[in-house]
């Protein structure tokens, strides 16, 4: 019990920083296309894929840098997948998530749906 305990809590910190994560690339997309285009997906401008690549790098490095004690350091290093999964050292994904088809099978579009700030419910 007490294990599965550390595994929510883990799992918890580690959706709070990418999260927070992600809004560094939405503020970098806006501050750099001078307005907030609502029409148009991040992923889909010219320089978009390259800066959610930054975004994936700063953010794991950020992630693999925090050093709180117990199960999150074991878990270390983070990635996110080619299916935007976010997956530890023991975690494993052979196959797409459940939602991958919700987000046009694309990497970019999932881990904006994910990992971005809802205004209603907070962080998600």
């Amino acid at each position: 019990m007490r294990k599965q305990q550390q595994r929510r809590r883990s799992v918890a910190v580690r959706t709070r920083v990418v999260s927070g994560c992600l809004m560094m690339i939405a503020s970098f997309w806006i501050a750099s296309s001078g307005t907030a285009r609502a029409q148009n997906a991040p992923w889909l401008e010219p320089g978009g894929p390259a800066c959610f690549e930054s975004w994936i790098s700063q953010a794991m490095g950020r992630l693999n840098s925090y050093a709180p004690p117990g199960e999150f350091n074991k878990s270390k290093p983070f990635s996110i997948n080619q299916y935007a999964v976010l997956l530890g050292r023991s975690d494993r994904s052979n196959y797409a998530a459940d939602d991958w088809n919700a987000y046009g099978r694309n990497r970019y579009a999932r881990i904006w749906g994910k990992f971005r700030a809802n205004p209603d419910v907070g962080w998600r």
